[in-house]
């Protein structure tokens, strides 16, 4: 048997819009960097009564903000306020310093520290930013308008300096106080699986794949791509297979079905007629990138004896520029394929009538196999629906096999049809990857002008 190539699997170049949805210090700092004046009472307004009572050292009530301040607070507020406005940082620190002694109230200490946070990203002090934010969030005054906006920033800012976990803690806490969170759950995905949270990040990438097919909409291809870094990265093959089929589904790109494909050969026994077929869909998918691929493809071929579609493999794989002309591996497969091509032609007619007599199913799968190698596609499916009647018929191989003959003869609708008879094991995630490529050439017919698939058939003879 042709050695087993082993393959790195691509199966995210990059992740982008992970880093356009990451926020630098001074997209944060935006967010908060002309923040709404805190109410100014007058110096006889008297403080609230949560106010009074936290002064006097006890616990006020769970109530709602009240956004307003104290005279003190007031009177604190506007010297430090004109100076970030001059841009005189020494003596915005010097009242920052007053500020931050005068507040009391939950809302007085997230003004204050929201007032930190503008000095801070007016002068790019990125981990002071992060410490503000913090303490934003800690003085729990937060305006209900405000909430979402500092616990965003804050987990933005905490994934770009790469403390990942308490990235994934504050963007869940800003997605739940607020459902217009556009892309962060992408990087609550991404955060948990670079923190090392992988059965957290899996069960969650699976929540929003679900949740979208729910609604009818594709997943975002982006769930699919971090999750397939994080499970190739702790080597679990046969989900990263798995995951990466379902991926076709959605984007069934000629990059995506080579990753799949690459995932299954890699995740799966070393088993002859499965390799073809994948191999086979590749070249489908025009996915094909590697001499490698090549090699093992054109190779189990010879093993199989299908000399003619081995020499068919070599020349596709010249056209595409991928085998040098020098190359002796497949100098040595084609002189081989050669000499045995007028042989194998010439025995098809008896072996076809030997395989009909015969009660086992081999020989009858064996005679399709190189009716397919020949093109002969309607003669391919004839040998294969014989197998199946016969004793000792691998049913999933030969309704995959069908289903392949049926693609190759343009019968794109009769190929689905097919592939729906096989739904298990490494079979159905080899035919689900077939799906996906039928699919496409299904909706390119669709998508051709009825006027010219009328002009592709010319008219009968007069």
């Amino acid at each position: 048997m042709a050695r087993r190539v082993v393959y790195l699997i691509g199966v995210a170049a990059a992740v982008t819009s992970v880093a356009t949805m990451t926020m630098t210090s001074t997209g944060a700092a935006a967010q908060y960097s002309q923040p709404a004046q805190p109410a100014q009472p007058s110096a006889s307004t008297p403080a609230p009564p949560q106010e009074r009572r936290a002064r006097r050292g006890r616990d006020a009530p769970a109530q709602p903000i009240t956004a307003t301040v104290s005279p003190a607070f007031s009177a604190a507020y506007s010297p430090v306020n004109a100076a970030i406005v001059a841009v005189d940082w020494p003596t915005a620190e010097t009242g920052l310093a007053a500020l931050k002694a005068a507040a009391v109230s939950p809302y007085e200490l997230y003004l204050a520290a929201q007032t930190e946070f503008r000095i801070a990203s007016a002068t790019r002090d990125t981990t002071r930013q992060a410490t503000v934010l913090d303490a934003m969030i800690a003085s729990n005054g937060a305006p209900t308008a405000d909430i979402a906006r500092v616990l965003t920033a804050s987990g933005q800012m905490a994934y770009n300096a790469g403390d990942y976990s308490k990235a994934a803690q504050r963007i869940e806490a800003a997605m739940a106080a607020s459902s217009s969170n556009p892309g962060m759950e992408i990087l609550r995905l991404d955060a948990l699986m670079r923190s090392n949270q992988l059965d957290a990040g899996l069960s969650y990438g699976n929540q929003l794949i679900a949740t979208a097919r729910a609604a009818g909409q594709k997943p975002a291809d982006d769930i699919y791509g971090i999750v397939g870094v994080a499970l190739q990265g702790a080597n679990r093959e046969t989900e990263l297979a798995t995951l990466l089929v379902h991926r076709t589904t959605d984007y069934p790109t000629a990059g995506n079905l080579r990753s799949a494909s690459v995932a299954i050969l890699n995740s799966t026994v070393d088993d002859r007629g499965q390799t073809l077929d994948i191999l086979r869909l590749m070249m489908a998918a025009e996915a094909i990138n590697d001499r490698r691929f090549y090699l093992e493809y054109a190779a189990n071929l010879a093993e199989d004896g299908l000399p003619n579609e081995a020499l068919m493999v070599a020349r596709m794989g010249r056209a595409a520029g991928l085998i040098p002309a020098d190359d002796v591996s497949f100098r040595e497969i084609e002189t081989g394929q050669r000499d045995k091509l007028a042989d194998d032609r010439a025995s098809l007619p008896g072996t076809e009538r030997r395989a009909a007599l015969v009660a086992e199913a081999r020989l009858a799968q064996v005679v399709g196999d190189a009716y397919y190698g020949y093109n002969n596609y309607a003669k391919a499916e004839e040998m294969y629906r014989l197998s199946l009647g016969k004793t000792g018929a691998n049913v999933d191989l030969l309704h995959t096999r069908i289903g392949i003959a049926r693609f190759g003869a343009g019968n794109f609708a009769g190929a689905m049809e097919e592939f729906a008879l096989v739904q298990s094991g490494t079979r159905g995630a080899i035919v689900r990857l077939w799906e996906a490529v039928t699919r496409t050439r299904l909706s390119a017919l669709v998508a051709v002008p009825a006027t010219e698939q009328a002009a592709a058939t010319p008219p009968p003879a007069s």
